[in-house]
């Protein structure tokens, strides 16, 4: 990096040494002459237009974002405060851990070493402050999501089938995705495989892969009740311009579904506990976190033969824990919280094979629409070692959102059932996709 005429004479990270030793002179040359009668002869203090060099100095911080921005990087506000870590005087600097030290050790030798190169010094800062893409926070949502989405399979009830020949065959004709396979007095235990990639696009992006199940026992009876309960666990690998992320998350989670004739009602809730290990991609800063996301969602419908309509109400919870980063700056514990309206059809019916009558398939469409009528603002306050602090302020997301679903299911009389799912979210620029295998064994 050019350093600018402002900037001339500081190198790097290791700069502030200087500043330190200037600012101590500063203070010495201060209580000095407050101490001894200025005299006409002081060649440094009495001058006429002559003032303290040392007053108003420039901090290294300062110096470093001026020469950015005099190399034309765009620099994100949050990063240019969190950026004030690197004036850290000495008497808050020798109360870190040894591990946060040697964070600092790396973060001026990367600044000295990128000194030519203005682009690779901002992606030290960016590393230096926390991550803005909100990835875990929207990687725990799209889980507890998938988790909703795999016990819908559980549920989805249909009316007869208007045909004759069905009548004997299914007392009740249940099919599709909305109101699961059903068995009268029965119960039934099932497990799915999930997969999902979600992604956001901009300036802040991320791109996460998961990868899990979700298992649960259920138990029916003939008046149309359904419950159960069910464990999930989930893998996932999120990949920013800043960081690589490694998640795990466990849930716990059960559902009931009502429906003793067209109209059906059915409930979810859920528990999930996530641990991020976070290591940023330069400077190799490494954090921890955890968020506690709490999943409940309630839908009602009409279950038709071929078109089916549905709406529900979502909620989705998460609490992300106080924790301190590689650096010793600590971050307040914040809630993110989204009440979200749905409203959609599916497009689904039952066809026999007739090489083998006791199997049936099932192809599916489902198209819904999503809107975020209630949340809560994504920022949250970070503290530096000497008790300043921040506002981490990130960009807020689409309230109008779409999904949609594609897939199909084997049902096998009297033994169980095998299906194959897509599922699709879109809200502005983030997008998630699913793919889910169900296998149900009938007890």
């Amino acid at each position: 990096m050019k350093l600018s005429q402002s900037a001339s004479g500081i190198l790097s990270a290791r700069y502030r040494v200087v500043l330190i030793l200037c600012a101590l002179a500063n203070s010495a040359l201060t209580s000095a002459s407050a101490q001894a009668a200025p005299s006409v002869t002081d060649p440094f203090f009495n001058i006429p237009g002559v003032t303290n060099p040392f007053l108003n100095m420039p901090t290294f911080k300062s110096l470093l974002i001026q020469d950015l921005k005099d190399s034309k990087v765009y620099i994100n506000p949050v990063v240019e405060q969190a950026a004030e870590i690197l004036d850290l005087d000495y008497e808050y600097l020798i109360k870190l851990t040894d591990n946060q030290q040697d964070a600092f050790d790396r973060v001026d030798d990367l600044l000295y070493e990128l000194d030519e190169a203005p682009k690779k010094q901002y992606q030290v800062l960016r590393e230096v402050a926390p991550d803005l893409s909100k990835s875990g926070i929207h990687v725990a949502s799209n889980i507890a999501k998938s988790i909703i989405n795999a016990t819908s399979a559980r549920f989805n009830a249909s009316t007869v089938p208007q045909f004759p020949s069905y009548q004997n065959y299914y007392r009740r004709g249940l099919y599709g995705r909305s109101g699961g396979e059903y068995n009268a007095e029965s119960g039934s235990v099932w497990v799915q495989g999930l997969f999902n990639h979600a992604e956001k696009s901009g300036k802040e992006s991320f791109s996460a892969n998961s990868a899990g199940f979700a298992a649960g026992v259920e138990a029916c009876s003939p008046d149309g009740f359904k419950a159960g309960i069910g464990y999930s666990f989930a893998a996932t690998s999120i990949d920013t311009d800043r960081s690589q992320n490694d998640a795990k998350t466990h849930t716990a989670f059960v559902y009931a579904g009502f429906q003793p004739e067209n109209f059906y009602a059915n409930f979810f809730g859920g528990f999930g506990h996530s641990s991020y290990d976070d290591t940023t991609k330069t400077a190799k800063l490494e954090s921890e976190y955890q968020i506690n996301t709490v999943s409940t969602q309630i839908a009602v419908g009409y279950s038709a033969p071929v078109l089916s309509p549905e709406i529900a109400f979502r909620f989705i919870g998460s609490h992300e824990k106080a924790y301190t980063d590689a650096l010793g700056v600590e971050f307040e514990s914040k809630n993110s919280t989204a009440a979200t309206a749905i409203g959609g059809f599916k497009l689904s019916n039952r066809y026999r094979l007739r090489s083998a009558k006791a199997t049936s398939f099932i192809p599916e469409l489902k198209a819904a629409v999503t809107y975020d009528f209630a949340r809560s603002t994504p920022n949250k306050t970070a503290f530096l070692p000497n008790g300043s602090s921040y506002i981490v302020e990130t960009d807020t997301d689409k309230r109008l959102g779409a999904e949609a679903s594609a897939g199909f299911s084997l049902n096998f009389k009297g033994s169980g059932s095998l299906a194959v799912m897509y599922d699709g979210a879109f809200q502005g620029r983030l997008q998630s996709h699913s793919i889910a295998l169900n296998v149900k064994i009938y007890l």
